[in-house]
């Protein structure tokens, strides 16, 4: 699935911040969605890779998939579903 694929509903770019902020913006953009938007996450940071996964599976968010771009950007596309 591209970009393309996607009505992404909002951007975050963490790519310039370090652990912790990349996570707590993460967190901070969930918040502000409603069900059916999709959010994208950019960040270049290593502990992103493991650290906003795990959140996403704590919180139940099982719909979320990683895309690595050539500039080693970590991307996840976050669709927020009601509960």
């Amino acid at each position: 699935m591209s970009n393309s694929d996607l009505h992404i509903s909002s951007e975050l770019d963490v790519c310039e911040l370090q652990c912790p902020m990349p996570l707590l913006k993460t967190k901070m953009a969930l918040k502000n969605l409603n069900p059916g938007d999709i959010l994208k996450v950019m960040a270049k940071d290593a502990g992103s890779s493991r650290d906003i996964p795990r959140y996403l599976e704590m919180i139940s968010l099982q719909h979320w998939f990683l895309v690595y771009n050539s500039y080693a950007t970590l991307s996840w596309f976050c669709p927020v579903y009601e509960v």
